[in-house]
């Protein structure tokens, strides 16, 4: 195998394993200076540069991937917090309505008491 085939399949192995590419590991890999690579093969070089590129570019957006989801599991917690927070108010809110509705009630009966007592008390007037 020349050292063009040998480059070839080195830069191959690394785009398909998605290993870090370089043009001083490539040229580490197959036994060669990095400047053999950029003086004899322009092409495999620009191919290296390339497949650079694209990893980074492809680690830039794993991470915002997961970032992403961080931040949706993150408003998911925060979401569910919310909902037990509204739930627990609302049951504070529901306990307070009904003292204040068994409030009202008893001020009704108070109130209804002391109008048949009156209501009474006319009707003795009258006679």
């Amino acid at each position: 195998m020349n050292t063009r085939e040998k480059l070839l399949t080195c830069v191959k192995k690394f785009e398909e394993s998605n290993i870090p590419i370089s043009i001083s590991k490539v040229a580490g890999e197959v036994g060669i200076s990095h400047s053999h690579i950029s003086n004899n093969h322009p092409d495999i070089r620009d191919d290296i540069i390339r497949i650079k590129k694209e990893q980074k570019i492809q680690i830039l957006i794993e991470k915002k991937n997961n970032k992403t989801e961080k931040l949706i599991k993150h408003n998911e917690t925060l979401a569910r917090k919310l909902s037990l927070a509204k739930d627990k108010q609302a049951d504070k809110t529901i306990a307070t309505l009904m003292a204040h509705i068994q409030e009202l009630y008893s001020m009704y009966d108070s109130l209804l008491e002391e109008r048949n007592s009156f209501a009474e008390r006319i009707l003795d007037y009258e006679k």
